[in-house]
Order: structure tokens, then C-alpha cells, then sequence
């Protein structure tokens, strides 16, 4: 299922990524602009019975802490999961905070597959 989605994503996301892989069930997004050298990892485990888990990574595919993520990506850190996060209906993060608690992934499962999260996130990181 993966799979298909990175191609589905490619296709939509020509000119603002440069490349999307797959390894394991982690999906990495590394961004066309040259803007820094952070990539996008969205955790796929247990996708789509939940959303994925965003982090951004380095170069060497380890996360960055808070400080180091793009500018306007974080929403500072998790109350519940106590790390760095993105406000978007596309990640796991979003529905375990409390501000959250009465919205539901699968209300919104179904039009919201990894195409449409890699370019939030891309989106609110000025991409």
C-alpha cells in the first residue's frame, strides 16, 4: 500500500520534493528547495489503521530536536507524547493531544493519504 502511495505522491508533489522513499514502513520526504538539509520521515506502522507519526530528520535520517525543525513546522513540544510536533489532521500526533481529544482519523482517513499530508507538511514549512 505504501508503495503506490509514494508513487501517487511523487506525481503530486513534483517541483517541491526532490525524493521519496520508502524504508521499512518509514516514508522520507526530502524537500526541492534547498533549505536546509532536513528531511520529512512520516512512521508508517501501524498506517492507516492510524495516521502516521511525524518527525523531521537529518541528513543521516536521525531526528532533530525541537529547535532544529523548519521554520513554522513546529507547534512546540507534545503535551502527551513529550516531542517536538505538527498541528495537521495527517499525523498520530494531532489526535493524542487533548486539544483534539473530540476528532476522529477516521472521519477524515479516506481523502487524506499521503500525498495530501506530505504537502501540508511541505506547505507549512513555506514549500
Amino acid at each position: 500500500m505504501l508503495d503506490d502511495e509514494i508513487s501517487v505522491a511523487e506525481e503530486r508533489l513534483a517541483g517541491r520534493s526532490s525524493a521519496i522513499w520508502r524504508v521499512g514502513p518509514m516514508v522520507y520526504c526530502a524537500p526541492m528547495a534547498e533549505v536546509g538539509s532536513w528531511r520529512i520521515r512520516l512512521d508508517g506502522r501501524t498506517y492507516d489503521a492510524t495516521p502516521f507519526r511525524l518527525a523531521f530528520v537529518d541528513a543521516d535520517l536521525e531526528p532533530l530536536d525541537n529547535a532544529a525543525w523548519p521554520n513554522g513546522a513546529s507547534a512546540g513540544i507534545h503535551q502527551v507524547l513529550d516531542v517536538p510536533w505538527m498541528c495537521i489532521p495527517e499525523t498520530y500526533e494531532y489526535y493524542l493531544h487533548p486539544g483534539h481529544h473530540t476528532e476522529t482519523w477516521d472521519t477524515i482517513r479516506a481523502e487524506k493519504r499521503l500525498a495530501e499530508a506530505l504537502s501540508h507538511i511541505l506547505r507549512r514549512c513555506g514549500l
